[in-house]
């Protein structure tokens, strides 16, 4: 690895490490204003975001859509289950396909 790629692995972990912790101070020197996410349409929040306040936005939207994602499979297998005890495997995959259908 050369002197660049591991001064870019360095910004890249310091980014990642003080974002998670919430020290959007930190992370605000490595993120120039004219930055463009370009985050792809078949997302539910695909669109192109910009600047510092896009770099927000954009991971805050990641954090409801995968926090939304949890619950409904969370809720889509806890009924699989029940219908696994109550009924046959076909009865439980075809109740999850529609209700993975329905949640879409």
């Amino acid at each position: 690895m050369d002197d660049v790629q591991a001064e870019n692995l360095r910004i890249v972990k310091v980014m990642a490490e003080n974002g998670l912790l919430g020290r959007w101070d930190i992370v605000r020197q490595y993120v120039s204003d004219d930055l463009v996410m370009h985050v792809p349409p078949g997302l539910p929040f695909g669109r192109d975001y910009c600047g510092w306040d896009g770099y927000l936005q954009v991971f805050k939207e990641l954090g409801a859509f995968s926090e939304q994602s949890l619950k409904e499979a969370t809720c889509v297998l806890g009924r699989v289950e029940l219908w696994r005890r109550l009924g046959t495997a076909e009865h439980a995959l075809m109740f999850a396909v529609k209700e993975y259908e329905e949640n879409r």
